[in-house]
């Protein structure tokens, strides 16, 4: 059971018998589950209902495919849940699926049981990410060259003005980074940041990584986060806000 959780979950399917399956199995863990057909009921039901937690969301959708929804959802709700849900087995496919944005890509057919188990795991970093946010602040802010970390708001803002938004995962790697700028950070401890279920050598660690780097980078040949091979990771160019 998802003990607390009041929350509704959205999925969006616009296959009927699929839909109706992942709802039933949703729906006996006593779950608070909406559905959508496409991209244009999941955008209306965002708009007229609040505290939505979690998205399920098929790739294959009429109209705007899940790639293109899941990029467009983390830019506006980066504190939103996403699991894409796919009949897709392609590595290529699950990779273009993190690197938008997603929490996890589970493959159709699925065992009920991981799939509960996954969102599960899903919620529960949702609400870890939540209880870690750092009190509202700028006294905990860092500047990153030319950005400034803003963590209260979990966004990078330039010098000229560009805001860019992180997801949960990117905001978790950068606290931890920043906390110990100029030191090696382990990738067991960043993938501990991520959230319960992630080891060192997952997926989602490397991902959220590269997606930090396109974030904060202007030369991909001197990156703000640095490897250190069989170690982990530093950041470097990190200063705290004092003021």
């Amino acid at each position: 059971m998802f003990a607390g959780l009041t929350t509704p979950i959205i999925v969006v399917d616009d296959d009927p018998v699929a839909r109706h399956r992942l709802t039933a199995y949703l729906h006996k863990e006593h779950a608070h589950v909406l559905c959508a057909d496409d991209g244009v009921q999941l955008t209306q039901l965002l708009s007229v209902t609040t505290d939505v937690k979690l998205v399920f969301l098929d790739i294959n959708l009429p109209g705007e495919d899940g790639f293109s929804l899941t990029a467009k959802l983390r830019a506006q709700y980066p504190q939103l849940g996403i699991i894409l849900v796919s009949s897709r087995h392609s590595d290529v496919d699950q990779i273009v699926g993190l690197e938008l944005g997603a929490d996890d890509y589970i493959i159709k057919p699925y065992d009920a049981r991981l799939l509960l188990a996954r969102t599960r795991a899903v919620l529960r970093r949702l609400g870890a990410s939540a209880q870690r946010a750092p009190k509202p602040t700028g006294a905990h802010d860092y500047y990153l060259g030319d950005w400034r970390f803003q963590l209260a708001q979990r966004q990078l803002q330039h010098v000229d003005g560009t805001i860019r938004t992180l997801t949960r995962g990117e905001h978790q790697l950068l606290i931890l980074l920043c906390e110990h700028a100029g030191q090696v950070v382990s990738r067991e401890r960043l993938a501990q940041a991520i959230g319960e279920g992630q080891s060192a050598d997952s997926r989602s660690l490397d991902v959220l990584i590269r997606r930090l780097r396109r974030k904060l980078d202007h030369d991909p040949t001197e990156s703000c986060i640095v490897t250190v091979r069989g170690e982990g990771y530093r950041i470097r160019q990190c200063e705290p806000n004092t003021l």
